[in-house]
């Protein structure tokens, strides 16, 4: 099996700003196992969702073979470019439409905005 290749982000109150590698109090190398055709592991994938620099997140949102449920996660970003890419990629991807009954709530901030 597989071993995640990621770095994980470990939330500081010092160290909120860097870059995955630039600093080893808020970012970890991972090495937990992966399954198939992935290169990071659900817990690193979770923990960029929830970092605060959003170009950690765009980064992620850029990444090829993303599945479904990290740019569902995604298209709730509080960054509204993370979520207007999320919510086209998952129109695009598996037909998702922001106004459809039972798709996404729209990011917050956005609520009652129509997406046509």
């Amino acid at each position: 099996m597989a071993k995640c290749v990621s770095w994980r982000y470990t939330p500081t109150p010092q160290h909120a700003s860097h870059l995955p590698g630039e600093c080893r109090e808020c970012w970890e190398p991972c090495t937990e196992k992966v399954v198939k055709k992935r290169s990071r592991c659900a817990g690193c994938t979770k923990a960029i969702i929830a970092c605060p620099d959003h170009r950690v997140r765009r980064a992620l949102l850029s990444e090829e073979n993303l599945d479904r449920e990290t740019v569902e996660m995604l298209a709730q970003d509080q960054y509204p470019m993370i979520a207007v890419a999320a919510q086209q990629m998952l129109a695009d991807r598996w037909g998702v439409q922001p106004h459809d009954p039972g798709s996404l709530p729209a990011p917050p901030g956005y609520e009652g905005i129509p997406f046509d």
